[in-house]
């Protein structure tokens, strides 16, 4: 699976072109789940809707975290990485 990220270029209200960037998921996947944040913390990639796309317990991956975590359906329903 294939993680694109565009943005619009603009300069003075006025539309130039678009520029991206794709990211490979196993890969991204692969680096993520080698960072450790402290004892126990670790990464993962969610959707908007709060679908796990990378998580180091596979089983999550395509699962719906804001389903079954409440402080993630806050991220979800803020918009905002913080709680």
């Amino acid at each position: 699976m294939v993680i694109t990220i565009c943005s619009e270029v603009k300069r003075d209200g006025e539309s130039y072109g678009v520029v991206g960037i794709d990211f490979m998921l196993d890969q991204m996947s692969e680096t993520m789940n080698k960072i450790k944040i402290g004892k126990a913390g670790y990464l993962a990639v969610l959707t908007e809707s709060g679908v796990c796309l990378i998580h180091p317990k596979q089983e999550m991956v395509g699962e719906n975290a804001a389903e079954k975590y409440e402080f993630i359906r806050e991220i979800v329903e803020k918009k905002n990485g913080i709680t």
